[in-house]
Order: C-alpha cells, then sequence, then structure tokens
C-alpha cells in the first residue's frame, strides 16, 4: 500500500502540469471570444451612430430637392444641407468641432470649437500603433491623434457634385426589388446612379454614405467625392491567433475593421399634407433658410388650400391643357359661383368645390374639423359663399386635395385620393419674379391654378413638400378617417391613389422612384427607403 501511496504523490505534480498548459491553450480561445464580443461589438456601435447620421442626412438631403423652384439652385443646397446634417449629428453643442459651418443664411463660423464633451463622434477614436512582425509584437493601444478625433467628431463628407457612384453623396433611382447589398467598388444592384444634367438634380432618391475605412482603397478618399475616416483598430483580437490571410493585402492586425453605414431616401407620393402653419400669436411659420446668397428665398411653409379638385378636371384639364397655362390666359382661370362651386371661368364646367365659407372661419390656426389632410378622408362640399379666403402663393406652389367618388356600400363617398401642387395667382399677375402677387384672395370672383407654370424656370414635373406632408398613411382604423375604412373602401382609395401619382393602379415596383415614371403635378414626401 505504501508503494501505491507513493504513485499517487507522484502522479499528482503531473495532473498540475497539464492545467497548466491546457489553460494556456484555451488563453488564445477567450481572447478570440473577447474580440468577437468586444472588438465586433465597437465596430457595431460606430457602425449604428454612423447610420443614424447617415439616415438623417439622406432624408434630409431629399427633403430639399425643391426648396427653389430652380432645380439646379436645390441640386446644389441638398447637398450641403445632408453634409451639415451629419456635423451636427455628431455634435452636442450644435457647433461643429473644425468650424467653417453656417446656420441658415447666419454668419460663417470659421474659428474651429473644442471637441464635445459628450465626445458623440463616429465610434471610439482608439488606435493600435507600433508592434513588430506578423503578430504586431508589442504594440501600443492608445487615442487617435488630435487631428483624427476632430475627423471623427465632426465628419465632412464631400459633396460629389458629379455624382460618382463611390461618392459620399450620390443622386439616382432606388430599386427596391434588387438585392442590398454593397460590393468593394460600391456598384449598388439596388441603386442607379443619375447621368449628369436634368436626370442628376431631378432624382427623387438620394444616397448618403459614411465610411471608416483608412485610405486603403483609392476610391475612398477623393477630393471633392468621397471621404473615410480611419479604421477601428483590432484590440482583444490581438492577443488571438488572427493572422492576415496570404491572398489578401489586407492585415486586420495592421488595418483593423472596416465599417460602412449607408442610407437612401427617396420621395414618394404624399399620404398626409397639413395645413399652412402659424405660432400661438396667429403668425405664420417660414420655411428653413437656404445657404444660398440674396434674399427673397425664405417663404412660409407650405399647406392645403380650402378647396378641392376633382380627379378627372385635374387629369384632363389642369394637368394637360393647363399645365402651363400664363395667368393672363383662359385655361386656368376658375370661378367661385354662389354654392361654393370651382367652376372654369371659359365654359363653365365644374372643377371642383370649396371646403369652407368666409363665415366659418374660427381664425389663424384655430382647430378646425374638415380639412383634406389625408387621403382616404371624406370631404363636405360648402354650400354658400362668400368662400374663405386664402394666400396667393409667391416663390412657392400651393397643394390641392384631389378626390374621387368612391362607391361604398352606404352609396358614394368623395374621399381624397392624393395631392397636386400649384401657383395660385390673380388673373394678369406676370410672374417674372419682379412683382409681388397680391396677397389673399377675398372669397369671391376669378383666379388662377397654374400646374405648370413656376418663377422664372421651366415647369416642374413633381413637386417635394420640404414640410408640412408625410408618405406615410396610418391604418384604415385611424382617427383621422372618423368612421373607419373598410378593407375595400381603403384598397379603392390606394389604386385611385396609384392612378393619380403614376397613371395606373399597379405601377411598376422597379420605376416607382422614377422621376419620369411620377405624373405631372403630384405631391411627394422624402420617406427613408434603404
Amino acid at each position: 500500500m505504501n508503494s501505491g501511496f507513493a504513485r499517487n504523490q507522484r502522479a499528482e505534480p503531473r495532473r498540475k502540469g497539464g492545467i497548466l498548459v491546457l489553460f494556456a491553450l484555451l488563453t488564445f480561445v477567450f481572447f478570440a471570444v473577447a474580440a468577437v464580443v468586444i472588438d465586433i461589438g465597437l465596430a457595431s456601435l460606430a457602425q449604428a451612430q454612423m447610420q443614424s447620421a447617415a439616415d438623417t442626412a439622406a432624408l434630409e438631403a431629399c427633403r430639399w430637392r425643391n426648396f427653389d423652384e430652380g432645380l439646379g439652385d436645390s441640386h446644389a443646397e441638398k447637398r450641403r444641407k445632408a453634409a451639415t446634417m451629419v456635423r451636427l449629428a455628431f455634435d452636442d453643442d450644435l457647433y461643429p468641432t473644425q468650424g467653417a459651418y453656417r446656420a441658415g443664411n447666419g454668419p460663417l463660423l470659421n474659428d474651429p470649437d473644442t471637441r464635445d464633451e459628450f465626445n458623440v463622434s463616429a465610434g471610439p477614436g482608439l488606435r493600435v500603433s507600433g508592434g513588430s512582425g506578423a503578430w504586431a509584437a508589442n504594440a501600443v493601444l492608445d487615442q487617435q491623434p488630435e487631428s483624427e478625433l476632430a475627423r471623427l467628431d465632426d465628419p465632412r463628407l464631400q459633396t460629389n457634385n458629379a455624382n460618382v457612384a463611390h461618392g459620399d453623396m450620390v443622386a439616382g433611382t432606388y430599386l427596391p426589388n434588387a438585392s442590398h447589398l454593397e460590393p468593394g467598388s460600391y456598384a449598388r444592384p439596388d441603386f442607379l446612379p443619375a447621368a449628369a444634367g436634368t436626370d442628376n438634380v431631378s432624382a427623387l432618391s438620394f444616397l448618403v454614405r459614411m465610411r471608416r475605412a483608412g485610405d486603403v482603397n483609392p476610391s475612398d478618399v477623393v477630393n471633392g467625392v468621397s471621404s473615410s475616416l480611419p479604421t477601428l483598430p483590432v484590440v482583444f483580437g490581438l492577443g488571438s491567433t488572427i493572422l492576415q490571410d496570404p491572398d489578401n493585402d489586407w492585415d486586420p492586425r495592421r488595418d483593423g475593421i472596416t465599417v460602412r453605414a449607408t442610407a437612401i431616401a427617396s420621395a414618394r407620393p404624399a399620404m398626409r399634407i397639413g395645413r399652412t402653419p402659424c405660432d400661438s400669436t396667429g403668425a405664420p411659420l417660414y420655411d428653413h433658410e437656404p445657404d444660398v446668397s440674396g434674399s427673397g428665398y425664405r417663404e412660409r411653409i407650405g399647406g392645403l388650400v380650402p378647396f378641392f379638385i376633382y380627379r378627372e378636371s385635374w387629369v384632363n384639364h389642369f394637368r394637360a391643357a393647363g399645365w402651363q397655362a400664363i395667368s393672363g390666359s383662359n385655361q386656368g382661370r376658375v370661378r367661385v359661383q354662389p354654392d361654393g362651386q370651382l367652376v372654369l371661368d371659359d365654359g363653365g364646367a365644374v372643377v371642383g368645390h370649396f371646403l369652407f365659407d368666409a363665415a366659418s372661419d374660427p381664425g389663424a390656426c384655430a382647430t378646425e374639423v374638415g380639412w383634406p389632410d389625408t387621403i382616404g378622408r371624406s370631404v363636405t362640399p360648402v354650400t354658400a359663399a362668400p368662400v374663405r379666403s386664402f394666400r396667393y402663393t409667391a416663390r412657392k406652389p400651393a397643394y390641392i386635395a384631389i378626390v374621387e367618388p368612391i362607391s361604398e356600400a352606404t352609396g358614394t363617398v368623395l374621399r381624397v385620393i392624393g395631392y397636386g401642387f400649384a401657383h395660385i395667382w390673380p388673373v394678369g399677375f406676370v410672374a417674372d419674379g419682379t412683382t409681388a402677387p397680391p396677397t389673399d384672395f377675398t372669397g369671391s370672383g376669378v383666379f388662377v391654378i397654374s400646374p405648370g407654370e413656376l418663377i422664372n424656370h421651366v415647369p416642374v414635373r413633381c413637386w417635394v413638400a420640404q414640410d408640412n406632408a408625410s408618405a406615410i398613411l396610418k391604418s384604415g382604423a385611424h382617427e383621422a378617417f372618423g368612421v373607419p375604412l373598410t378593407a375595400t373602401t381603403l384598397n379603392a382609395v390606394l389604386e385611385w391613389s396609384n392612378r393619380l401619382a403614376y397613371g395606373t393602379a399597379t405601377p411598376d415596383p422597379l420605376r416607382i422612384h422614377d422621376y419620369t415614371y411620377i405624373q405631372r403635378g403630384t405631391v411627394l414626401a422624402p420617406a427613408l427607403t434603404r
């Protein structure tokens, strides 16, 4: 027994040595798990922060497509606004770190600001420096240099006015049924960059791209076209067995982790539009100031006028013969009848109807039911004149509810199926931009509805509402409709809405983001599509 006991004593040290060897081997596994949890977690955090900024910037660019009737001006402005939105998304005091920032038409703030107290930036500002050999032995983890930290805190996207496919901002057409993968060449199957010229300035879709990819790929760092922030370092992954693939130039220990965020916004037919807004005192609210030079660009936020137009009249008259009607011609002239009907001044055909009379006016911005502020809502025409007064338009158009009789179980109901845009002017007004139109239509008489004539510019095919509109429709049971809509009624409304916007009840899904497919005079609203 003594000899057996001795053997057991001698075997115990050998078991302890085995555990040490096993622990040493498992250390690499522990670091590999930490690399997945922490390194990939940091990359996911950076991607989420960048994606939030890209989403907001893409919507902002889409929203500014028609800040002005001159699409060339709007084209430059929307790119500036998208770049500014990214800067502000990462700035906790709304004064970007690198300066050279202008709020609206205010003074240019050239002086750099201190980096944000809360370190709101495009991901962690870490780097791994030094190290030798394939294993990056003796590498040091520290902060990025101050210049790179400033770039992370205040990313400066390039405007890419030439609209190159690999740029930070690209206008084009979104293809919803294609693959959504973005390859290293940036040639996305689901996004067709617009060609130079009219397509570039008129495109309905807008892509914004942010990247932390370093400067290894020449396409990522092109002045005026594309930009890239430093990659994210592999930290805990350095303790694992990860090594460079012999067939690839990318070394994760040296080059880190590449992170990209891409967002696509597109203009869709407006499903809801509000009445012209004002503040608590009744004073009008104005749109955002563009960064263009000169004056006269800032106007009241657009909204609905207090009348509707029948779809058949809108399509067959105003959108056709009256598309380029000037205010002095008879094509766009309408007259208010004693019962509130709108008829053509030339011929007397009924084309629409007012919704409110002058006597029922509750005052500016007072709550009032009956406005056609969402498609699917039923409308009730007024029965007496004088009708509600409204402001004539200036540089920007007004929005008109387009209605269609819908057959339902209880009978035929007039419901809103979409929105058109038009300038509304007094008879004889010359739209050359030199003379302001009279302020208000007073409730009786004749005025001009011109869906195509825009001041100093050729007719604009479709209009993206900068404010006060949404491309999202709530459910048929929403309180906005009053009595909930049946599925049959809602489907009928949506089919007529498609006919109004696309010319068919079943539009081609590959073309719904193509501006040439949108019917003339249609109001659109920005929406995040990818």
